[in-house]
């Protein structure tokens, strides 16, 4: 099975959307059988109708938005929202974030580089998203209203 990040990614066609029920969906779970407009999906940005490509050949599978004759507007949502969101979500939920390993590069060989220092785990007390957090002139930080 291919994973997300191997799919199919054009700005319009998404690797998930919600189901009937509102659960989301990953593209690898969908039945054969609901290629095209047969089952009900929708998008996770506009919750408009999504349709299932399943292409017979090695193309990548992909859920697209529905175009009726109806159809006035162009939904702007992204799989780097939902990735985004999810994130969010994790980051929340476990309170913790794995941090890469820290290497300066020079300016003049950015080749080669000063390790800095190891990839290590943070782990917050609280996580607190959609908020702007600042240092004040006391150094002391601080979460806007």
């Amino acid at each position: 099975m291919d994973s997300p990040d191997e799919i199919h990614n054009s700005s319009n066609d998404s690797i998930y959307a919600y189901n009937s029920v509102m659960d989301i969906i990953y593209i690898e779970e969908v039945p054969v059988e609901h290629r095209g407009l047969a089952g009900a999906y929708y998008c996770l940005g506009c919750k408009k109708t999504m349709q299932v490509v399943l292409p017979k050949t090695k193309r990548k599978k992909y859920f697209r938005h529905h175009v009726s004759k109806n159809h006035t507007s162009q939904c702007t949502y992204s799989q780097e929202t939902h990735r985004h969101l999810l994130a969010k979500q994790y980051l929340k939920d476990l309170n913790k974030i794995k941090v890469p390993s820290v290497i300066k590069y020079s300016d003049t060989n950015p080749n080669e580089g000063i390790f800095i220092k190891e990839s290590r785990v943070i782990e917050a007390y609280s996580v607190v998203t959609e908020k702007a957090i600042y240092e004040d002139e006391n150094c002391i930080i601080q979460i806007a209203n």
